[in-house]
């Protein structure tokens, strides 16, 4: 969503231009650039052109705030279409613009219309609710492909209470082959993404990138073949305060050395 949005701004800019662009020839470049300059010998073309870009400017903010606020909502998947049929529709309206198309009666709500109507969806997708989801109940889901006797931890949320100006880290090790750490604030935004490859060992301080009132800390390892290890912990105040470790790496995998791929395990951290 955050690249369509460059990309419509960008378009926008474009249409800033189209109308004198098309006219410099007629009329002189300084008059463009003044309140009182004299346009009126510009062509048919830059009419249509500013035509267009009034025609834009209409929908524009309402665009962008469903935009802006679907990635704030996490909504960005169907709204990521939608979005994306708008953004077509508009390239549509333009090309209408310039071949004259709106020449022809009824041919314009054809194309601006379904881009209302794409809006509004995109506006009722923000507007319906998600089933509640239980992240503080622990589940035993955290390894998602396997259950064996030898997971002896399957807890996949992990409540922590940290006081102020106590320190956070992060302890990760024995990585194989990928872990995947998404820090969110109490907004579920992400604030930070950082991936650990095979044999990684790395302390991370927590509070560089979020803060302790309300944000996750969400970890997920991937394995590509043959089997998966890994192994956290959460250290605050210089007390290790959960932490967890399967297998032993390059000698035997969890889940009796399952040699599932994909997303294998997934936990959350929640300070508080």
């Amino acid at each position: 969503m955050e690249n369509l949005i460059i990309c419509v701004g960008m378009f926008y800019i474009a249409h800033l231009f189209f109308t004198m662009s098309f006219s410099l020839h007629k009329v002189p470049f300084i008059n463009w650039t003044y309140t009182g300059g004299d346009i009126s010998g510009m062509t048919d073309l830059s009419s249509r052109m500013s035509s267009a870009s009034d025609n834009l400017r209409q929908s524009l903010p309402l665009f962008l705030t469903f935009a802006v606020l679907s990635v704030v909502m996490e909504k960005g998947d169907i709204n990521l279409l939608l979005a994306q049929v708008w953004f077509g529709l508009r390239i549509a309206y333009l090309i209408g613009a310039v071949i004259n198309l709106y020449a022809i009666p009824m041919i314009r709500p054809l194309i601006w219309l379904p881009s209302i109507v794409v809006l509004i969806l995109m506006g009722l997708n923000l507007c319906i609710s998600e089933a509640p989801k239980s992240p503080d109940i622990n589940a035993n889901n955290a390894y998602t492909q396997d259950s064996h006797t030898s997971l002896s931890d399957e807890i996949i949320y992990y409540p922590v209470s940290v006081s102020k100006d106590q320190s956070v880290l992060l302890s990760i090790y024995d990585v194989d082959d990928q872990m995947k750490i998404i820090f969110k604030d109490s907004n579920g935004v992400i604030q930070k993404e950082l991936e650990f490859n095979m044999g990684s060992v790395s302390t991370i301080n927590v509070l560089d990138y979020v803060s302790t009132e309300g944000s996750t800390i969400n970890l997920e390892l991937t394995n590509s073949i043959a089997g998966y290890t890994f192994g956290w912990k959460l250290i605050v105040a210089d007390q290790v305060i959960h932490e967890h470790s399967c297998g032993q790496f390059n000698s035997y995998g969890c889940d009796g050395d399952s040699y599932s791929t994909g997303i294998v395990y997934k936990a959350k951290i929640k300070l508080n």
